[in-house]
């Protein structure tokens, strides 16, 4: 592709698993991923890079989450939603900015007053463990 592609707002890839995403393990997967973000003039519109059938709060690895979070974060600097199959941005949240008044905080998220975290609802264990922290 040697001309941009002016109208082109979301991708979607197939096939995509945790473990072609580790940073330290190059994979196929990895390559085209980059290839998004440096080749990002190629794709001037593009709003949203979706991993279809890929679901972070599924997986068991326990650095899913930590790991797309890092892909995340690459895609956000260049202007581009990373989204795992459930349309999900997974991002840390920021203790300094985050609200510390227990009515405020969303009922999907804890956020621990000593470190930085992500909690989901569903995670009962990790939610236990944050409560007990706060």
């Amino acid at each position: 592709m040697r001309a941009p592609h002016p109208s082109l707002r979301r991708v979607g890839i197939r096939g995509m698993g945790i473990s072609r995403l580790y940073p330290n393990r190059p994979t196929l997967t990895q390559e085209h991923l980059q290839q998004f973000l440096t080749h990002r003039a190629l794709f001037p519109a593009l709003e949203t890079v979706r991993t279809i059938g890929f679901l972070v709060d599924a997986c068991t690895d326990e650095l899913a989450r930590d790991i797309f979070i890092w892909w995340t974060e690459k895609f956000e600097e260049a202007g581009v939603d990373l989204q795992d199959g459930e349309g999900v941005v997974w991002m840390y949240t920021d203790p300094v900015d985050a609200p510390t008044d227990p009515d405020v905080i969303a009922a999907e998220e804890i956020v621990a007053q000593d470190r930085v975290s992500l909690v989901h609802k569903r995670d009962t264990q990790e939610m236990k463990a944050a409560s007990k922290a706060a």
